[in-house]
C-alpha cells in the first residue's frame, strides 16, 4: 500500500446527526484539512451522502505553499478522494465502533447477517471495499460474503450500495 503524500486531520461540523445503523450516530458534515509533501493546504467541506452511505465533498478549497497562485496542476494534484476517505477513516471510529465478533462457521444466521450487514456498512462509510472487509472480519471466501451481502440486502438489513461494487 502506498504511503499518502498528505497528512490529514478531521473533525465533525456541528449541527445535524445521521442515522446510517442502529444505533449509529454520525454527524452529517465533516471539515477535513490536509498538507500536501509539496506544503499546499486542502480543507474539505464533506457531507453524508444517505443513499450511497458515504461522505462526499461538497466544497474544496486549495491554498498554494507559498504565496503564489494554485496552478491547474496544482489542482490535479490534489487526490481528493484519498484526503476524503483519510478523513472519514480518522472520524468514523468515534462514533462507530467495529462490529462485534462472530462465529460464521454456522453459516448466514441472523446473528451472522447481522453481523454482515454492520461490517459491510461501515466498511462503506469508511471507504474501504465492502465484500473485501466482510469476507476478511468474517474469515470467509469473497464468493460467500458476496452470497451473505445479498441475503442481508434481500431482508433489510442493508439498503445502500456501495460505490464502484456490483454485487449481483
Amino acid at each position: 500500500m502506498a504511503v499518502p503524500d498528505f497528512e490529514t486531520t478531521a473533525e465533525p461540523v456541528t449541527g445535524d446527526i445521521v442515522t446510517p445503523a442502529p444505533g449509529v450516530d454520525l454527524p452529517r458534515y465533516l471539515r477535513i484539512s490536509a498538507v500536501m509533501s509539496n506544503g499546499a493546504a486542502v480543507t474539505i467541506s464533506a457531507a453524508w451522502q444517505e443513499t450511497a452511505g458515504v461522505y462526499g465533498a461538497r466544497n474544496v478549497a486549495v491554498s498554494s505553499s507559498d504565496d503564489g497562485p494554485v496552478s491547474a496542476s496544482d489542482l490535479r494534484a490534489v487526490p481528493l478522494a484519498g484526503i476524503t476517505a483519510a478523513g472519514v477513516r480518522d472520524v468514523i471510529p468515534q462514533y462507530w465502533p467495529e462490529p462485534a465478533p462472530v462465529d460464521a462457521s454456522a453459516g448466514p444466521t441472523d446473528a451472522v447477517l447481522n453481523a454482515v450487514a454492520a461490517w459491510y456498512l461501515r466498511a462503506t462509510a469508511c471507504g474501504f471495499p465492502a465484500q473485501q472487509e466482510v469476507a476478511a472480519r468474517l474469515n470467509v471466501p469473497k464468493g460467500t460474503a458476496v452470497r451473505w451481502i445479498t441475503r442481508a440486502r434481500d431482508q433489510g438489513l442493508i439498503g445502500i450500495t456501495a460505490p464502484n461494487q456490483s454485487e449481483r
